[in-house]
Formats: structure tokens, C-alpha cells, sequence
């Protein structure tokens, strides 16, 4: 049996511990991956704890990690047309296929949802992963591994949330707090939906970036319900997890507006104002992660370069502790990825 390394999850809320571990067999419709590189997404953090209930129901060791790019490494039967040496990001979730939700490609919401790699079976914190072929995506050679990686939940997230959940037309002001590992795609997509992009964040050097990813305007604030009254938009794109009053963004939406929910923490509740929103007719909307089509679509824009990946560093796996508490403490501008070593 070949042995390979991964930093897994031995115990919550403890580090990730370096092992030596059986490599994965592709099995009916599967295929093995040789990982390139895989993001660090601040629900990595979650998972290290075990605050999602799919994670706390998975026995440990797990191995994290849900952003991965690679090279099909071995292919089981039935594994539609993949052959060793093909390049591909993976789709995380893996869902039943037969249900509404699934039917209609919504598979986040799947009634029987089998798994989430990297959530509730291993994922790309390591050396090579298994996953269903039908959950691969082809990119092209020329988008570098650091960049590929991401594609699958930080950008394909962006466009979910840009193009399915808030539906920025053209002309539109868009408001997006948070201009982080997620929402500094979300201002590119809303750029090009062609949409006026306002961004507020507390930290200066995330506006810096966000100017340079296009933003028409940006605001550094102390908090939510420091951004200026003045500001008047017809969507609220909110990236930041930090939201508790629904009124601190309420507020600064036209009538018919939309706020809609990407960043969340775990264990809060958020207040709505009921004539906040009645009154001039406002909607709140969540959005989970994306859908199959929207990473292709993800894929796609990164390989026309008409969005660009952003990333911060780059790090071996074997310092994947150190890079968790680096996105923990705030350190991190962007996403980080690991590099298998």
C-alpha cells in the first residue's frame, strides 16, 4: 500500500497534525488526484473547530481542504473519459443527483447531500485527494496552479452570489462589505454584470486592492454602521460575516433593494428591523457557497482573464497551521494557498 502525507484533523479545536496516511483508490466513477495546490478558506477554521453539524458528524481524522487543483493520478471504471495526466478543479459538493434541488443544478441544497469534500471526506490538505468525476473541471494550462485553486469556491462563489443571487444589472450600485478572499472577486463580477461598485471594509490595504479590482468607491469604516449615510445603493453584497442588525445596510438601499448573505459566523443570530424592511419593500437573500455551472462559468472568465484570482501567499502544506492562524488573526489580505511539499 503507497503511503502519502496530509495534514489532517485529529481532534477539534486542536492543530492539524502531519500524517502518513494510505493513498486514496479511485473507486466506481471516481479519480485520484495528484493536488497542486489547495486554498485556505476561513471555513477551514470552522471545520478545524467543528462548528458545521456535517463536520462534527465525520469521524477523525479528516483531512480539510475544499479549493484543490490537480492531475488525475488514477482513474477508477466508469469515470467518464478522464485519463491520467488531465488537469482539472474540483466541485466540493457531492450530491444525490435525484433530488429537486439537484435536478435543477441547485446542488448546495440537495436533500440527500452524500458529501462535502474537504468537509465530511478528505480533502486537498494533502498530497492526493479522491473525488467523483462528474465533479471535476477542466482548466486550461495556462492559469498558474496558486490561481486555479481558488477558482472553485472563491470565485465560483463570487458569480453565484453576483449573477444568481443579487442579479446586478447593468447600472446598478452595488454595495459589498468585506473586501476579502471572497469579495474581492464579488467586485470584479459586479463590474462586469456593469455595476457601480461601493466597498467598505476596515482595513485600508483590502481598499487598496479592491481599487485595483475595480471599485468605483471605497470607504475604510470602523463597522458596519460606520459607512456613511450618504451612500445609496440597490444592492448590499455582504462579504464580511460581520452583519448583526440588518438595519446597518437597510438603511442605505433604495426601495425594491436586495441584501444578500454571503459571509455568516457560526452561532449568531442577525436582527431585522420588520418596518426596515416592509416599508420600502427590501429582500434578503442567502447564498451558499455555488453550483456546478457557475464553477464552469468561474473557469471560463479566469481563462479569458476577464477575472483574476487574487491571491495572497502561497505556502508549503506542511505549514498549514501557521497559515490558518495567520487568516484567524486577520493577516491575510486574500486567499492563501497550500503547496503540496
Amino acid at each position: 500500500m503507497d503511503i502519502m502525507r496530509a495534514m489532517a484533523l485529529t481532534a477539534f479545536g486542536e492543530k492539524l497534525e502531519m500524517l502518513n496516511v494510505p493513498e486514496p483508490e479511485a473507486g466506481d466513477g471516481e479519480v485520484v488526484l495528484s493536488v497542486r495546490a489547495c486554498g485556505v478558506c476561513r471555513t477551514d477554521l470552522k471545520v478545524m473547530h467543528g462548528l458545521l453539524p456535517q463536520v462534527r458528524a465525520t469521524p477523525l481524522p479528516l483531512i480539510p481542504g475544499h479549493e484543490i487543483v490537480g492531475v488525475v493520478d488514477a482513474v477508477g471504471p466508469n469515470a467518464g473519459g478522464w485519463k491520467i495526466g488531465d488537469r482539472a478543479v474540483v466541485y466540493f459538493y457531492v450530491g444525490c443527483g435525484n433530488c429537486p434541488p439537484c435536478m435543477v443544478g441547485r446542488v448546495p441544497l440537495c436533500h440527500n447531500i452524500r458529501y462535502q469534500i474537504g468537509f465530511s471526506a478528505n480533502g486537498g490538505y494533502a498530497e492526493k485527494v479522491k473525488v467523483p468525476a462528474r465533479n471535476l473541471v477542466r482548466i486550461a494550462d495556462h492559469v498558474p496552479d496558486e490561481q486555479a485553486a481558488v477558482v472553485p469556491d472563491a470565485v465560483g462563489t463570487a458569480v453565484h452570489a453576483v449573477m444568481d443571487v443579487a442579479e446586478v444589472r447593468p447600472g446598478e450600485r452595488v454595495l459589498v462589505t468585506g473586501a476579502g478572499g471572497v469579495g474581492l472577486h464579488i467586485i470584479q463580477l459586479v463590474r462586469l454584470s456593469g455595476g457601480y461598485t461601493v466597498v467598505a471594509d476596515v482595513d485600508g490595504s483590502r481598499l487598496g486592492m479592491a481599487e485595483e479590482m475595480g471599485a468605483n468607491e471605497t470607504h475604510q469604516i470602523s463597522g458596519l454602521d460606520a459607512i456613511p449615510d450618504s451612500i445609496r445603493v440597490d444592492k448590499v453584497i455582504e462579504a464580511s460575516g460581520a452583519l448583526r442588525d440588518c438595519g446597518q445596510v437597510a438603511r442605505l438601499l433604495n426601495s425594491a433593494g436586495r441584501i444578500v448573505l454571503v459571509g455568516y459566523t457560526v452561532g449568531e443570530s442577525l436582527t431585522v428591523g420588520s418596518l426596515d424592511m416592509v416599508s420600502p419593500e427590501l429582500e434578503i437573500r442567502g447564498c451558499r457557497a455555488c453550483n456546478p455551472n457557475n464553477v464552469v462559468t468561474a473557469v471560463e472568465l479566469v481563462e479569458r482573464g476577464q477575472v483574476r484570482p487574487v491571491i495572497d501567499s502561497v505556502f508549503p502544506l506542511s505549514e498549514a497551521n501557521e497559515t490558518l492562524e495567520k487568516l484567524s488573526a486577520g493577516k491575510l489580505k486574500a486567499r492563501a494557498v497550500l503547496i503540496p511539499n
